[in-house]
């Protein structure tokens, strides 16, 4: 948590995070409300208020961050093999350089626990905190498709299609910048390192298939992980097309590794 959460000039977006909370600091509800990142900002205003600045906003993130990470591995086999295969991407890409994502990546942690435990209410919560760290947390939607699917629980279903279009209307403006610039004519970035990412992720999750019975998981986490699996095979390939775009979504499903190796 101290070594993260106190990073001096860390990460390559350490600048954009710098000017975010030069920018946030102050009550500004209608830029809140139009933002939608509820969360990180208010971690941010809340940093300036007791005079923590920029490193208060790490810090408060870093906890959040390793308190999900210890509940995830809490239970599995291997948890110092858990946290070393953490380390190089999801501790130092996410956690030091994508601060929003790991933040909403910490509360997915958390909402999978909740899910396993059949806590949907509290599953909920977690989404909505996940949500309302970075947008692209949108994408672990499909974590409810598979408990439904697994329970045969329909009716839930109905309402995750409706909750989707809902979140969609209420904040249409963020969601449009982030297709134009991940998914539409604004794409300008190219992710290197998402392709030996993604490549890694992939061979994991065919590795995992493959050896799905041996694996002493639960009958749903073994469900859970094996569509998962399908989901990250059939993304994979668009690395080489929209690297950045599919990059931000698989980051949320490299807890296959972290599960599946511990």
């Amino acid at each position: 948590m101290i070594f993260v959460g106190l990073r001096h000039k860390v990460g390559g977006d350490w600048g954009i995070y710098n000017k975010f909370f030069e920018e946030h600091k102050f009550y500004d509800l209608e830029h809140v409300r139009l933002s939608g990142d509820f969360v990180y900002i208010y971690i941010n205003k809340i940093a300036n208020l007791v005079g923590a600045g920029i490193y208060g906003v790490n810090l408060f993130s870093a906890i959040i961050f390793f308190l999900a990470i210890n509940s995830f591995l809490k239970n599995t086999k291997n948890k110092w093999l858990g946290l070393l295969i953490c380390f190089p991407i999801v501790i130092v890409v996410l956690g030091m350089g994508y601060a929003r994502q790991g933040l909403a990546f910490a509360f997915v942690l958390f909402l999978i626990l909740s899910l396993e435990n059949r806590k949907i209410i509290a599953s909920l919560i977690y989404f909505a905190l996940a949500l309302f760290s970075h947008k692209s947390s949108l994408c672990c939607m499909l974590f409810y498709i598979f408990y439904i699917l697994y329970y045969k629980n329909y009716k839930f279903l109905i309402l995750c299609f409706i909750g989707s279009i809902l979140i969609y209307f209420l904040f249409q403006a963020s969601f449009n910048h982030l297709f134009f610039f991940y998914l539409g004519s604004g794409q300008h970035m190219m992710s290197w390192g998402s392709i030996p990412r993604t490549l890694l992720l992939s061979l994991v999750s065919i590795i995992f298939l493959y050896s799905i019975n041996d694996l002493k998981l639960s009958d749903y986490q073994k469900f859970f992980y094996k569509y998962l699996s399908y989901i990250i095979l059939l993304i994979s390939p668009f690395s080489f097309l929209t690297s950045v775009t599919t990059d931000r979504i698989l980051l949320y499903y490299c807890m296959i590794k972290i599960i599946f190796v511990s």
